[in-house]
C-alpha cells in the first residue's frame, strides 16, 4: 500500500486471523470513536488483566498481531511531527498532509481493531492505547483541514512558501473575525497537546510536545500583538487586543496546570537519570518551562491561585492602558508655538511632520500635541526657553491617567511576588536574568554612577560656559540640554545634522542592511512587494534573506513611517520563531522592524534614526540567524540582560567609516560620505556621553527601585523619580514634574531596564575585540552567527560571553568602567561573594588615565584591562 512503511507492510503480511480484518476506517471520525464505511460506530472495549499464555496458538496470534499493532503505532508517532511541520498554521493542513495522515491513521487503526476485536475475547487489556487515543486526537487537531465554518484553506506544501494572507499567514484576512478564529483553532490545538504531554512517558518527548503546544499559542499571540499596535484599521486592532487578552488567560491557565508541571519534572529527572547534559536544548527548555510554572503560581494552593490569576489580569489590563494612553492625543498635554518661529527654526520635512499633527493653527499660533517626538523636536530646534519648558513640563506632567495606571501594575506586581515566596518583584524576574540578585544590580549601577560623577559634572561647567557666551545665563535645566548640547556639538565639530542626513537615504539605508547580513553572515537579502492583503498598512516593506544554497532563512517586514493610532517608539516584533534541524531551517523565522522616522517625504534619515534602524535590525539578525531545534528558546527568547546585547552591538556599525562608506551616498550628487564628517560624528558623540549615561542610569535605578521596594502612592513615585533624578545627575528635576508617566518601558522592561546600560558596555567589548580591525570581517561576523546569535535564548548568557568574549568565569558580567569610547571596561561579578576588592589598587589611576586617552587611535587598553581581570581571577590562587 501507497504510504505504508515497509515495517508495517511486512507485518501485515504475516497475520494469521481467524475472520477477514474489518473494514478500513476513514480518518473522519469523532475523537474516540471508530466510524466505519456503515455509519455505526463502534468503540472499543477493554477487561481485567488477563494473561495469555504464549504457549497456545491463540496466544501467539495475539502477540503477532500486538507486534504488527505497535510498529503501525510508532509509525503513526514519528509522522505526528513531521505533519505539524509542513505547514505554516498546524490547524489548516494540506490536502497532501491530509491525504498521507489519512494514510498512516489508517493502516495504525485496522491493526489496532484487528487486535481489539481478538484481545476482546481472550480479555487482554491494551493500556497502551489510551495513550495512542491522546495522540490521535492531538494529530487530528494538528491535522485538521476544516475550518468552523466549513470553508476550505488549502496551502502549498512547503513549509516555506507564504501564504497569502496578511503576514503570509492564510489564517489572516482582512475579517478581523479570522483572527479569532485562528485563535480558537490554537487553543484547541493546545488543549490536545496538553494530553500527550501529560500522557507521554517521562522522556524529552514530554518537553517537545508542550513546546508545540507553546508554538501554537505564541503564533497567534505575536501576531496578534503586532497587530494591535501597528494595524492602521482601529477595529482590527481592537480585536487583536482581545485576542491577547484572551491567549493571555489561556496561557495563565496553562502556566497553572499541576499535570503540565508534573509531567515537566519528571521528564527533566528523566533525562538527567539518562545522563543529558545540562547544556541540552532540550533539557534547557524543560527547565525555562518548569520555571514559567513555577512563577505562575502551580504550587499555589486554590484560594492564593486564584488570587494571583486576578493579580495577573489586573496588572495586564494596567499595562495595556498604560501604553494606549501614550498614543492617544487626546490625553496628552499641549503647546502653543507662533508659527515664525517654526518656520525659521525648523528643517522642512520636521515642520511638515508637526503641522500634519497639530491640534489647530489659526491667527499665527500653531497649538502642537506634546507627544514625545514632537517634544523632542522642539527641545532640540527652538531657541526659545518659554517655550521649552512649557514643552517639556506639558509633556512630563501628561498623562494624568497613568499615575493611577502605574499604582495598579506596581501594586499587583508585588502581590505576584509575594504570593510565590519572593521579597520584591526585581527578586521574582532575577530567577531568568543574569544579573541573579537585586543587589548586584543596585551595586553595579552605584559603582557605574560613581566613576562617571566627575566626568559629568566637567561636562556640565563646559555647558555652562557654552550657554553663558550666548546668553548671558549660565543656569543649565533640563529643558535646556538639548538645545544647547545640539548646539555645542554643532559648532565643535562643524557639522549640522542636516548636511548629515543628506547621505542617509532610507534606500540607502535598507541596502546597507543587506550589505551588512551578506558580509558578515553570507546572506543574500531580497525586496519583494507585498500584495495588500499581506501587510497591515499601506508602505510596509518586505525583505526575504536567503543563504548561499537558496535556501530561506527568514523574512523581515518594514514599517518606518508613524500615522495616527500607530506603536509611537521603535521596537522589534517576532511574529513566528524559525526552527531548525540537520539539515538546515525547517520554519523560516518571520519578524517585523517597526519605526517612526520623521521625514516620510524625502526619506531622509538623522544619524540617530540610523542608531535607531540598526538597534532593531540587531535584534532581527538574532531571530534570523537562530539555530535552535525548539522555538520555546528561539531568537530573542532569553534573558533579557543578554537579548540586548546584539542590538547595542550593531550600533556600532554606524559610526565606522569603513562601513559606511559602502552605502551612504548623498542623495543628489552619490557622493560617498567623507571620512572626516564621520570622524567628526564620533567626537560629537563624545562630547557630552557621561552625562548621556547618568540619563541612562537614572532611568535604570528608578526602574529598579520601584520594583525592589515599590511605594504605597502615586505621590510617593513622583518624589521617588525626583530623588533618583536629582542625586544621580548632574541637572535637576523641577517640581510638579512626573515624567515616569511617559517612561513606557516601565510596561515592557518592568525591573530589568539595568539590562540597557550592560548591553551597552558589553557590546563595546564585543566590538573591540572582535571587530574593531575590520568591521566587516567573514571570519568575525561567522564566528558571532555560530557562537553568539545562533544559540538564541537556549545557552546559558554566561557560557557564550566566555566562549565569545573570553571572560574569566560563567556568571561575570561587565561593569560600567567605561564611557564608550574613553573609558576602560572590566569584569564584575553579579554574585555576592565576589566584589570589585580585586581592582581597588589601580582602578582609579587607569580609568583617568583612559578618560584622555582615544581608543581608536594606539593599542586598544580594553585587552590590556581584560588580560589583568583574568589573570587576577583565573591565577593560581583562584578569586
Amino acid at each position: 500500500r501507497v504510504g505504508v512503511p515497509v515495517a508495517c507492510a511486512r507485518a501485515d503480511a504475516k497475520l494469521h486471523v481467524r475472520r477477514p480484518p474489518p473494514t478500513p476506517l476513514s480518518c473522519s471520525f469523532a475523537c474516540g470513536t471508530y466510524r466505519r464505511s456503515n455509519g455505526r460506530q463502534k468503540r472499543p472495549r477493554h477487561r481485567g488483566n488477563v494473561h495469555v499464555a504464549a504457549k497456545t496458538k491463540e496466544g501467539r496470534d495475539v502477540e503477532h498481531e500486538r507486534v504488527h499493532a505497535r510498529e503501525c503505532h510508532r509509525a503513526f508517532v514519528a509522522w505526528v511531527p513531521r505533519a505539524a511541520a509542513r505547514d505554516d498554521t498546524p490547524s489548516f493542513a494540506s490536502q497532501e498532509t491530509k491525504r498521507r495522515t489519512d494514510v498512516h491513521l489508517g493502516a495504525m487503526f485496522r491493526a489496532v481493531h484487528v487486535c481489539a476485536w481478538r484481545w476482546r475475547r481472550v480479555g487482554t487489556t491494551c493500556r497502551w492505547m489510551q495513550v495512542d487515543e491522546t495522540r490521535r486526537r492531538a494529530c487530528w487537531c494538528t491535522c485538521a483541514w476544516k475550518c468552523e465554518d466549513g470553508a476550505w484553506l488549502e496551502r502549498g506544501n512547503d513549509a516555506t512558501a507564504a501564504g497569502t494572507g496578511w503576514l503570509g499567514r492564510n489564517a489572516l484576512d482582512a475579517r478581523p473575525e479570522s483572527l479569532q478564529t485562528w485563535a480558537k483553532h490554537a487553543m484547541k490545538t493546545s488543549q490536545a497537546w496538553v494530553e500527550v504531554a501529560v500522557a507521554e512517558a517521562p522522556s524529552p518527548s514530554t518537553v517537545h510536545a508542550l513546546d508545540r503546544l507553546s508554538d501554537a499559542i505564541c503564533q497567534v499571540l505575536d501576531a496578534a500583538e503586532l497587530l494591535r499596535n501597528v494595524h492602521q484599521d482601529r477595529t482590527y486592532a481592537s480585536t487583536a487586543q482581545r485576542v491577547c487578552n484572551e491567549l493571555n488567560q489561556f496561557v495563565h491557565e496553562l502556566n497553572a496546570n499541576p499535570q503540565l508541571h508534573r509531567a515537566v519534572e519528571r521528564a527533566l529527572r528523566a533525562m538527567q537519570a539518562k545522563g543529558c547534559h545540562e547544556k541540552c536544548e532540550t533539557f534547557l527548555v524543560g527547565e525555562s518551562l518548569k520555571l514559567e510554572f513555577e512563577n505562575g503560581g502551580v504550587h499555589l494552593l486554590l484560594e492564593a491561585k486564584q488570587r494571583w490569576q486576578r493579580s495577573q489580569e489586573a496588572e495586564h489590563r494596567a499595562a495595556v492602558a498604560f501604553s494606549r494612553n501614550l498614543t492617544e492625543n487626546q490625553k496628552l498635554g499641549s503647546v502653543e508655538v507662533p508659527l515664525s518661529m517654526l518656520e525659521s527654526h525648523l528643517p522642512k520635512h520636521v515642520l511638515k511632520t508637526l503641522l500634519k499633527g497639530c491640534l489647530s493653527n489659526q491667527d499665527g499660533i500653531v497649538n502642537l500635541t506634546t507627544d514625545s517626538s514632537t517634544v523632542a523636536q522642539l527641545l532640540k530646534w527652538i531657541p526659545d526657553e518659554r517655550i521649552r519648558k512649557q514643552a517639556y513640563l506639558s509633556c512630563a506632567r501628561t498623562p494624568v491617567e497613568n499615575q493611577g495606571l502605574l499604582d495598579v501594575i506596581l501594586v499587583e506586581r508585588s502581590t505576584q511576588a509575594r504570593l510565590l515566596g519572593y521579597d520584591s518583584y526585581s527578586e521574582l524576574l532575577a530567577q531568568n536574568r543574569m544579573a541573579k540578585n537585586p543587589a548586584a544590580v543596585a551595586r553595579f549601577l552605584d559603582e557605574l554612577w560613581l566613576e562617571i560623577e566627575a566626568q559629568a559634572r566637567s561636562e556640565l561647567d563646559r555647558l555652562r560656559c557654552f550657554k553663558k557666551a550666548r546668553v548671558g545665563n549660565d543656569e543649565v535645566a533640563v529643558w535646556d540640554y538639548a538645545f544647547f548640547t545640539g548646539m555645542a556639538k554643532a559648532e565643535a565639530c562643524s557639522i549640522g545634522a542636516i548636511q548629515v542626513s543628506a547621505y542617509f537615504h532610507i534606500e540607502n539605508c535598507v541596502r546597507g542592511i543587506g550589505l551588512l547580513a551578506q558580509r558578515l553572515f553570507g546572506l543574500e537579502a531580497s525586496e519583494s512587494n507585498p500584495s495588500r492583503q499581506e501587510v497591515w498598512a499601506e508602505g510596509v516593506r518586505r525583505l526575504d534573506f536567503y543563504d548561499c544554497r537558496q535556501s530561506h532563512r527568514g523574512t523581515m517586514y518594514l514599517d518606518l513611517y508613524p500615522r495616527p493610532g500607530k506603536f509611537n517608539h521603535a521596537a522589534h516584533f517576532t511574529v513566528r520563531c524559525g526552527i531548525c534541524n540537520d539539515k538546515g531551517m525547517v520554519r523560516p523565522p518571520i519578524v517585523a522592524l517597526v519605526c517612526n522616522f520623521q521625514d516620510s517625504e524625502t526619506h531622509l534619515l538623522t544619524h540617530q534614526e540610523v542608531e535607531t534602524l540598526f538597534h532593531e535590525y540587531g535584534h532581527a539578525m538574532h531571530s534570523l540567524l537562530s539555530q535552535t531545534r525548539l522555538q520555546h528558546l528561539s531568537g530573542t527568547r532569553g534573558a533579557l540582560d543578554f537579548v540586548e546585547i546584539p542590538s547595542h552591538f550593531f550600533e556600532h556599525f554606524v559610526w565606522d567609516h569603513r562601513f559606511l562608506r559602502c552605502f551612504a551616498r548623498h542623495h543628489k550628487t552619490e557622493e560617498v560620505i567623507p571620512r572626516r564628517m564621520v570622524e567628526h560624528l564620533r567626537a560629537s558623540k563624545r562630547m557630552f556621553q557621561a552625562m548621556d549615561m547618568q540619563t541612562q542610569i537614572v532611568y535604570a535605578v528608578f526602574d529598579h527601585r520601584l520594583h525592589a521596594h515599590p511605594p504605597s502612592l502615586g505621590a510617593d513615585c513622583s518624589a521617588l523619580f525626583r530623588n533618583v533624578h536629582n542625586k544621580y545627575s548632574v541637572l535637576q528635576q523641577p517640581e510638579g514634574s512626573n515624567w515616569h508617566l511617559r517612561f513606557g518601558h516601565l510596561v515592557n522592561y518592568g525591573g530589568t531596564y539595568y539590562c540597557y546600560v550592560a548591553a551597552k558596555i558589553l557590546s563595546r567589548l564585543l566590538w573591540e575585540m572582535h571587530f574593531e580591525a575590520d568591521p566587516l570581517s567573514e571570519e568575525a561576523g561567522r564566528e558571532l552567527a555560530l557562537k553568539l546569535l545562533g544559540w538564541g535564548g537556549a545557552r546559558d548568557p554566561s557560557i557564550i560571553l566566555v566562549g565569545k568574549l573570553h571572560m574569566a568565569s560563567p556568571g561575570l558580567l561587565p561593569t560600567g568602567r567605561s564611557l564608550e569610547d574613553d573609558v576602560g571596561r572590566t569584569c564584575l561579578s553579579f554574585n555576592e561573594e565576589f566584589h570589585f576588592r580585586h581592582f581597588r589598587p589601580f582602578r582609579h589611576n587607569f580609568v583617568r588615565g583612559l578618560l584622555r586617552m582615544d581608543a581608536v587611535g594606539g593599542p586598544t587598553p580594553v585587552v590590556w584591562m581584560h588580560r589583568r581581570v583574568r589573570s587576577l581571577l583565573c591565577g593560581s590562587t583562584g578569586p
